[in-house]
């Protein structure tokens, strides 16, 4: 079964999203962490599921810097490369059950031209029997199609 957590932007979707899994507890994957210096955000981190590491996954771009070639530049983030592949060895090493959750926060545009972590939702897909996935509401319908997934749960948030 997948499970689609979709909302407007800033609804709660990585919210719910931490509640549900906090709930079950079982399961591998990772999720977003909004992060802020002085109540003023600036980037996420990419938090690996069930041991709660994290590492530094994007930041705001910040005028007149300089970004390296292993940043995906976006209109308002710059995004760590190095994770995408990190995140594919660590869920390949981690799961052993394909009957335990998969959880995937933020699929976005990104994923949906092929890039970020669109071979993981493609493995997880294929291989797993309980996907949860997060999503922007205005993604929805083209992750959808993108991924030809023909039955889902909705949960809008």
């Amino acid at each position: 079964m997948v499970t689609i957590i979709t909302g407007e932007r800033n609804s709660g979707k990585t919210t719910f999203f931490e509640y549900w899994y906090n709930e079950v507890q079982r399961g591998i994957g990772f999720c977003t962490k909004k992060i802020y210096e002085e109540e003023e955000f600036i980037g996420y981190d990419l938090e690996f599921l069930p041991d709660k590491e994290t590492i530094p996954f994007m930041t705001v771009l910040q005028p007149q810097q300089e970004y390296n070639f292993d940043r995906v530049i976006t209109e308002k983030l710059a995004i760590d490369a190095s994770v995408f592949p990190f995140a594919q060895k660590w869920i390949n090493e981690c799961f052993c059950n394909p009957e335990e959750p998969v959880w995937i926060d933020e699929i976005g545009t990104l994923e949906l031209a092929g890039g970020g972590f669109d071979p993981i939702v493609r493995w997880a897909l294929q291989v797993g029997t309980d996907i949860r996935l997060v999503t922007r509401k205005n993604v929805l319908y083209k992750l959808v199609r993108h991924y030809g997934i023909e039955k889902f749960s909705l949960v809008y948030v």
